[in-house]
Parts: C-alpha cells; sequence; structure tokens
C-alpha cells in the first residue's frame, strides 16, 4: 500500500460481501488484500476497517500506518489522521507520501506553517511532485507570503501545464499582488483549460470589478452563472456590480438570491474595504460633527499598538483588500502610533490603498516628516464652510491660517503623499445641485484637489445642539438599498467593529475583534441578518441607524440655524 490512491472499479466479485464486522473469520493475507483493494478503489471506511483489523493481529509497518492515516484524512478525521501519519514518519523518516499527506491534514487543521514544512520537504526531496507544490501554494497563501506562493504554483505549472486549478490559484495571488495584467492572463488560462467551469469567468469578473468596470464585470459574472447555476461567488459579484453599475433593482435581486442560498452567512468576499479608527478622540469640537456635537456619548480613546497589531494580522488574511482608511470618527493625529501603524498595515496586508482624513491643526513639521515615509498614499484635510471666517466658527477649535500653512508643510516634506481638500458648505437658496468649491479655497489650493459637499442630515444629527435645521430639498432619492454591510466594515478603538462610518456611537456592533476573529464576525448572523433585512427591504425590521441613514433613505440637506455663521 504504499502507491499514491487512484480512481478505479473493484474487479470481479463484490468487495464488500465481508462486512467489517466479519473480517475477524478472514486469514490475514486476505484482510491485507482487501485492504488494498478497497484502497485503490476509494473506499475509505471499507479500507480503514480492514487496516485496524490487521493492526488489531499485530501487524504493524510504516505502509500500514501510512495508509491509515490516509484513510482518516480522507475521510475527515483530521486529529487521528495527524497522529497515524506521525507514527509512519517515525517509523520510515524517507517516507515521502506519508510527509505529503500529514502537509494536507495539518492544513485542514488550518496549521499552515507545520503544513508549510512538511509540503517544502515533499518538494526538495520530489522536485517533481505536482500537488505538493500546488499545495504548499495554499498554506503559503493563508499564511499571506504571496509572492512564495506565485512561486510554487509557477512551479506546479511547469510540471503541469494543464492544471486548471493551479492556474486559478495563480490567477488569485496576481490580483492580491495588484498586477491585474498577470491576473487577467491567469484567469484566461483558466478558461481555456475548463471552459465549462465558473471559477476562471467570475475570477475574471472579480478582476473587472476591482477594476471599477462594472459593466464587463456583470458581463463576466453572468457566464459563470450560464455554466453554473449554484456559483454563489458570481452570484454574489454579480448583484454588487449590477448595482455600482447603476442596475439597482436587478442587482438586488441578485443579491436575494445570493442571500438566500446562503450567501450572506459565508460571503466569497472579505471587506473590500476596512475603516480603523485609530482614534476616536478629537482636538475640536465640530458643530456639524457628530463627534464634535455628541462628544461625550462615547468613551473617546486612541487605538493600541497591540489592539492595531490583532487587527492587521487578521486582515492579513481578508482577500481583495482595496483600501483602508484609518479614520472614523475622531482626529488621527492624536495617535502617536499612527506612522508605525501605517507602515505595520502596509507590511502585513495586502492593501492597495492607504488614507485618513485629519483636521490638519497637529501637521507639526516633525510630524510631516514622520509621515512622508510610512507608505499613507493620501491625506485628506477637512476645511468647511465659504470663507476661512466660517470655517472657524463651524469647526470649533480651529485656525484656518494654521491649517494652510500646515498643508502647505507638509505638501513640501511629504511630496509623494496625495492631498486633498475635504470642503463642506451649508446649502443656501440658489445654489447649484452640485456643491462648488467656495472662492477662497481654490485661490489659496489652486493646486490641490478640492471636494467640496454640501451638509447633509446624518443619523441621530441633534439640529439644537449644531445649530443645523432641515432642509426642504432632496439632494439624493431613497436607494431602499445600501451595499456596505456587503462590501465594507469598520473598526472602532476599542476593537468593536460596525457595519459603515455612520455608527459612531456603537449602535450596531457586529462583534469585538479582541473577543472573535474578523472573519467570524463577518460571517456571523449579525451580518446576515443585516444583510437578509437589506436585500429583502424590510425597512421596519432594519436597525434604527440604517432607516434614517441617508444611503437607505436618501439625502436631504441641512440649512444654518441662527448662529451657524
Amino acid at each position: 500500500m504504499v502507491a499514491p490512491p487512484s480512481k478505479g472499479s473493484p474487479s470481479g466479485k463484490d468487495e464488500r460481501l465481508h462486512p467489517p464486522d466479519r473480517l475477524a473469520a478472514l486469514p490475514l493475507p486476505e484482510v491485507l488484500a482487501r485492504a488494498e483493494r478497497y484502497f485503490q478503489t476509494e473506499m475509505w471506511q471499507e479500507s480503514l476497517s480492514c487496516l485496524r483489523e490487521a493492526a488489531h493481529r499485530g501487524e504493524d509497518f510504516p505502509a500500514l500506518r501510512n495508509a491509515t492515516g490516509i484513510c482518516l484524512y480522507r475521510l475527515g478525521q483530521h486529529r487521528e489522521a495527524q497522529k497515524a501519519l506521525l507514527s509512519a514518519i517515525d517509523q520510515d523518516p524517507d517516507g515521502f507520501r506519508a510527509q505529503f499527506y500529514l502537509g494536507l491534514t495539518l492544513q485542514a487543521l488550518g496549521v499552515h506553517q507545520e503544513a508549510t514544512d512538511r509540503l517544502k520537504q515533499v518538494t526538495i526531496r520530489r522536485p517533481d511532485h505536482v500537488e505538493a507544490f500546488f499545495f504548499l501554494g495554499a498554506s503559503l497563501r493563508a499564511l499571506s507570503r504571496i509572492p512564495e506562493a506565485i512561486a510554487a504554483y509557477r512551479q506546479a505549472i511547469v510540471l503541469q501545464p494543464d492544471f486548471a486549478a493551479a492556474w486559478h490559484n495563480l490567477a488569485l495571488c496576481r490580483l492580491a499582488t495588484g498586477n491585474l495584467d498577470a491576473a487577467h492572463t491567469a484567469f484566461r488560462q483558466t478558461i481555456a483549460l475548463t471552459p465549462t467551469q465558473a471559477d476562471g469567468y467570475t475570477g475574471l469578473g472579480d478582476l473587472n470589478f476591482l477594476q471599477q468596470a462594472y459593466g464587463e464585470a456583470v458581463e463576466q459574472y453572468a457566464l459563470a452563472l450560464e455554466r453554473d447555476p449554484q456559483a454563489i461567488a458570481a452570484r454574489y459579484g454579480l448583484g454588487l456590480a449590477q448595482h455600482h453599475d447603476g442596475d439597482y433593482a436587478h442587482g438586488v435581486r441578485s443579491l436575494a438570491k445570493a442571500v438566500a442560498a446562503g450567501c450572506a452567512a459565508t460571503p466569497p468576499w472579505g471587506a473590500a474595504r476596512v475603516r480603523i479608527e485609530t482614534s476616536s478622540a478629537c482636538n475640536l469640537r465640530c458643530r456639524h460633527c457628530p463627534t464634535g456635537v455628541s462628544y461625550g456619548t462615547v468613551e473617546r480613546r486612541t487605538m493600541s499598538m497591540d489592539l492595531f497589531l490583532t487587527v492587521v494580522e487578521q486582515l492579513s488574511q481578508v482577500p481583495n483588500l482595496a483600501e483602508c482608511v484609518l479614520y472614523l470618527g475622531g482626529e488621527p493625529l492624536l495617535n502617536r502610533h499612527l506612522e508605525e501603524m501605517i507602515r505595520t498595515l502596509r507590511a502585513g496586508t495586502g492593501v492597495k490603498r492607504i488614507f485618513f482624513n485629519t483636521n490638519g491643526m497637529l501637521l507639526t513639521e516633525e510630524r510631516c516628516l514622520k509621515l512622508a515615509d510610512c507608505g499613507v498614499d493620501t491625506i485628506e484635510i477637512s476645511i468647511d464652510g465659504r470663507s476661512a471666517e466660517e470655517n472657524n466658527a463651524i469647526r470649533v477649535g480651529a485656525d484656518y491660517r494654521q491649517v494652510a500653512h500646515n498643508i502647505r508643510l507638509l505638501h513640501r516634506l511629504a511630496p509623494k503623499i496625495q492631498l486633498a481638500i475635504a470642503n463642506t458648505i451649508v446649502k443656501r437658496p440658489g445654489d447649484p445641485g452640485k456643491a462648488v468649491p467656495p472662492t477662497f479655497l481654490r485661490e489659496e489650493f489652486a493646486d490641490l484637489p478640492i471636494e467640496t459637499h454640501y451638509a447633509m442630515e446624518w443619523p441621530g444629527l441633534d439640529r439644537t445642539r449644531s445649530a443645523m435645521a432641515q432642509g426642504t430639498e432632496e439632494l439624493m432619492p431613497p436607494q431602499r438599498f445600501c451595499d456596505k454591510p456587503f462590501t465594507e466594515m469598520a473598526i472602532r478603538a476599542n476593537g468593536d467593529v460596525v457595519p459603515c462610518c455612520y455608527d459612531l456611537a456603537s449602535e450596531n456592533v457586529m462583534g469585538n475583534i479582541e473577543e472573535t476573529p474578523l472573519s467570524t464576525i463577518w460571517h456571523n448572523h449579525a451580518y446576515q441578518r443585516l444583510r437578509d433585512l437589506i436585500v429583502n427591504n424590510n425597512e421596519k425590521r432594519l436597525p434604527a441607524l440604517c432607516r434614517k441613514c441617508i444611503v437607505y433613505t436618501g439625502a436631504t440637506p441641512v440649512c444654518a440655524g441662527s448662529s451657524a455663521g
């Protein structure tokens, strides 16, 4: 029983004429012969029964222990398989097949570092072992060692050019590294080798989605579903792509089908966008910000480095992580570890883009120099109102002239960082439908992008404390749908996970990352229920935060009260 298991059919008489409980009546040579025949025809339980009978009679040699371990692995009894295979290796350290299956067993148990070590031993001793390279790639992917995984999959393809699964996993690795051209080539090769299967088309759909080519993504997901109507990942991607492509009705229906099929419990993607609240504390008390007007309603803190390391470790397992925003409700620069956090996040995950928002008041020369080489891609600086005076009235505690000086300092000392001005103004009668950047900012920052938006109602707005009044016109019609529970999540400074950036009071806590792994939270019942309520438009049962949110109910501008400036 040293030959690898291979598919086949029993020859001659029915091999199960003698059930396991009658094996004791058979001579030992017949028991071993039956074990071999069952093994070769992948009748794992029957083979295991014969092997155990032989062991009961005192037979003990490496091939028997090895075959026992393989049968246990095939039957999903991984702990027992591990013991049997380790025992076989103790008897015969040169038995590469036991090493190979021990690697697979450890992989099934989630012990990927040990699995990698075992599978590497197999590839060194058997450099022609295609499957060892393939499964080595899988464990390296699980460890986020993507370049090494790419090398393993490429070697498997060199040994077997028509290995479609290796091409597909290579494409996923290329996607994770941002090498979209190479990912496209590998997905196309997957399709060429398996044109009747859905995986390659789903992969191309994912690739197009990440490139925001939503129409092309819809086409690829549809092709995947033609080949496999039960391809949940394709159904899930189709719904999101249709929604982003403006086809809200079909998008919601596709997602509803995916949720009904159980997709909400196990989404094929993790969150593509994750907000990490490095600080829930703030040095300002802005009158149009939930943090500013309700500062005492939430415990204010900066995220500890230990907690952030836990976040990074778990984000390293999130597929298709495109963007991390190190901001939620407070001022990120209040966290003295911010630059170290950014470096750690860049090195420890496959994130494509890192950025944060700041009020700009804490941008000293020393801080600008630290930010310059930490790995952040974009920093948005908030300046509000239509004049410097109005900014200072709205952003209580801010000094426009100081902020403008700090922006120039950052621009000079950190030229590689993309800077942008985020500007919010209160809508007035006669203003155009789309907000226009005010003159004072266009003149001061002609060389920087300026994004101006009208101030909107937000969930939990206290108009009395913020000196804001409700507007009368509607700027965004109700969507009755929100894709945030399907595409992003937010991690608060204390480790609480909430669905989106609007939950600044932790009303809808999905779990805490210090108590539950992020992947488990993403798949848990609370998230499943929220997704189900959204796709079925069950407004009455939605959380109060969602029922009041501008994304779901439509956007209404706020107007200045008597003291808004």
